[in-house]
């Protein structure tokens, strides 16, 4: 797990994602994320102990060594343990305006914020999603924290990880979803299509709406009560979105699905899902 630890800092995934565009030295890096040299190289650092990128190249400049690094995708595949990304196949059509148009993943921040004043601790989901996205084909993936999020984000596709008690921006999407969050009754799972309601923490939603925030673009909402329900709403998304596509078994017209997480291989981690709607 030490690979998704690395991964839960923001930074390094942008640093990921310019290295799977191209190699490069780190100060290259610098430029193209308008960050300091030197918060690079510490966090390049942080990714080359654990494998998630390697040294492809040296040069010499004025008595010292820069070295250019690159990503190793097959062994970062093999790493995240994922086998069930689907790598062949296209986007849905829910989600084809991810491909021109790229998507913003935003995250709870690990910092104490938001109207419950939460910590979140689920950032490291976010390297599956980009992975995913990417492998469809998304011309841009950025990674966020719901704290730093601008306007010209909500302008773009939206990925919200986490439930609205972490994340503020699921927070403030919540009276828009057809599955939302009853804050009054413990976070439980309400289901405005068959009126259900769910309160295990392996519970959590996958839903695709129009966002509220600029037309013709879409908001994909991944949350759970508890972090294992947020987990589970990752991996219906990143390894059975066929049947998310499918849409809720009360209306299929509306893609809200909810789902409980299984834990199969009994790792402590969960890694398979049953649709409950």
């Amino acid at each position: 797990m030490n690979e998704l630890k690395v991964l839960a800092n923001p930074l390094r995934l942008s640093i990921l994602r310019e290295l799977a565009k191209e190699p490069s030295y780190p100060k290259q890096l610098a430029k193209k994320l308008k960050v300091a040299e030197q918060l690079v190289y510490y966090h390049v650092r942080r990714l080359e102990a654990v494998g998630l990128i390697k040294v492809e190249g040296l040069e010499g400049v004025r008595g010292a060594v820069a070295k250019r690094y690159g990503v190793p995708f097959n062994g970062l595949l093999f790493k995240l343990k994922d086998p069930a990304l689907p790598q062949w196949r296209s986007p849905p059509e829910a989600l084809s305006s991810f491909v021109e148009q790229g998507v913003v993943i935003v995250v709870g921040s690990p910092d104490v914020h938001g109207p419950f004043l939460a910590r979140a601790r689920d950032q490291h989901l976010a390297v599956k999603l980009s992975l995913l996205l990417g492998l469809m084909g998304a011309a841009d993936v950025d990674v966020k924290l719901d704290t730093e999020v601008s306007e010209a984000d909500l302008q773009r596709n939206l990925v919200c990880l986490g439930g609205p008690a972490i994340n503020t921006l699921t927070w403030r999407l919540n009276r828009e979803l057809p599955i939302y969050f009853n804050f009054e009754r413990e976070n439980q799972i309400v289901s405005r299509i068959s009126g259900r309601v769910y309160g295990e923490d392996v519970n959590g939603v996958v839903e695709v709406l129009k966002s509220p925030f600029a037309e013709g673009r879409r908001v994909v909402v991944l949350a759970g009560r508890r972090i294992e329900g947020t987990r589970a709403s990752v991996v219906a998304f990143t390894q059975r979105l066929n049947e998310v596509e499918e849409g809720n078994v009360y209306n299929r017209s509306v893609i809200a699905k909810v789902v409980e997480g299984i834990d199969r291989d009994s790792d402590g981690l969960i890694d398979d899902v049953v649709f409950l709607e």
